[in-house]
């Protein structure tokens, strides 16, 4: 029985060290082409360039508007956390003072799916 759970647990940490690979291998091949020249970068390889290129950062930032879609990204989420708190505080209030089935039956809804998450 031990050995059956041991051997489960080596091929699930195989697969996931496999699906990690996977998943970051496309962000170490971005990461590394950041460095390279427009020509090196064409050829998509993982090897690692010749000279760094700093001034590729600094391209981005001045022609991609970095700061500006920064704070446009900024100001979306603040909106949304903002109006999230709000509607679910207020829902939250209902839910509590009217004990009605329908209200019962959600809150016992959402308190399953926490307690399932926990």
């Amino acid at each position: 029985m031990k050995l059956r759970k041991k051997l489960s647990d080596i091929a699930l940490n195989v697969m996931m060290w496999l699906i990690s690979l996977v998943v970051l291998t496309p962000v170490v091949l971005i990461f590394i082409n950041a460095f390279k020249t427009k020509t090196e970068a064409a050829s998509m390889s993982m090897a690692l360039p010749e000279v760094i290129q700093w001034s590729n950062f600094a391209v981005v930032i001045e022609q991609g508007k970095l700061v500006l879609t920064f704070l446009n990204s900024m100001v979306y989420s603040s909106v949304s956390v903002i109006f999230g708190v709000l509607l679910s505080s207020m829902a939250a209030f209902v839910l509590a003072r009217r004990r009605t089935k329908l209200n019962v039956a959600i809150y016992f809804f959402y308190y399953s799916w926490y307690y399932i998450a926990n």
